[in-house]
């Protein structure tokens, strides 16, 4: 597969959409995991990410100021109503407490791959109890055939790339993007990723309001997603976050958030 960039500064604009650009009044507070390239800080500290983007482009056409909150994207119940947040990624496989929720009608889907280290051939024929698999979480793993290997949960973008880069890992099981990015920014090339994964499933993340938020954002939302094609724009996107070049910059955690130096 070749990634272009994609310059998003050409994306055409109307009268309406400058009137849109003004600072709103209303705040859409969105729950916002580190999770690149979805959601990340860049090494400036600037919020930003294919997610992130499109929510935040899709928050001024509704009329709403786009205000992120740091939040796993497991957080159950309770970490969302700490953050007093209106619009979140969820995920039935991931998430707790999603039943109260209102799905939006746009989101994406991530594939579940696995990498193996070494020749594919080997990798794909060994006993999976012989196998030491890093992924976000045992169910994840388990639910892709390695319930009898080693299994390793964390952060697939942190530690786990790390230790699967050095050898410590066999397998490592995540959304492609999170690990395409994760692998190419430890030195992994592009060949080398597509020769080296294999699709296992895919599981769908999607955009929820709570109720409460529903009364105050659901139409203004929906309202919103007339005339913006939500599907072109996340094309360019990922187009754009997930060149080579885009990919290897410095992703940095929510802490820069916190520290009130990302916008």
């Amino acid at each position: 597969m070749v990634l272009a960039i994609t310059t998003l500064a050409a994306w055409p604009g109307t009268d309406a959409d400058a009137a849109e650009a003004s600072t709103p009044a209303v705040e859409l507070r969105v729950g916002v995991p580190h999770l690149p390239p979805w959601a990340f800080h860049d090494a400036d500290c600037h919020l930003t990410g294919i997610a992130v983007e499109n929510l935040r482009r899709l928050a001024e056409r509704a009329g709403r100021r786009f205000v992120a909150v740091p939040l796993p994207l497991d957080a159950g119940l309770e970490a969302r109503k700490a953050g007093g947040i209106d619009l979140f990624l969820g995920d039935p496989k991931l998430s707790t407490g999603l039943e109260d929720t209102v799905q939006l009608p746009f989101g994406h889907t991530s594939d579940r791959i696995a990498v193996y280290q070494g020749p594919w051939a080997t990798a794909s024929t060994a006993p999976p109890s012989t196998l030491k698999v890093g992924a976000r979480t045992v169910r994840l793993a388990e639910s892709l055939g390695f319930a009898e290997s080693q299994i390793v949960a964390g952060t697939v973008d942190g530690a786990l790339a790390d230790d699967f880069a050095a050898g410590r890992l066999d397998v490592l099981v995540g959304g492609r993007e999170v690990v395409y990015v994760a692998l190419m920014r430890r030195g992994w090339g592009a060949v080398t990723l597509r020769s080296r994964t294999r699709r296992l499933g895919s599981y769908e993340l999607y955009y929820r309001l709570t109720p409460d938020a529903e009364q105050m954002h659901g139409n203004a939302l929906r309202r919103a997603l007339a005339g913006f094609d939500w599907a072109l724009r996340d094309r360019q996107l990922r187009q754009r976050f997930l060149s080579p070049d885009v990919a290897r910059e410095p992703m940095l955690t929510p802490d820069c958030q916190r520290q009130g130096r990302a916008n």
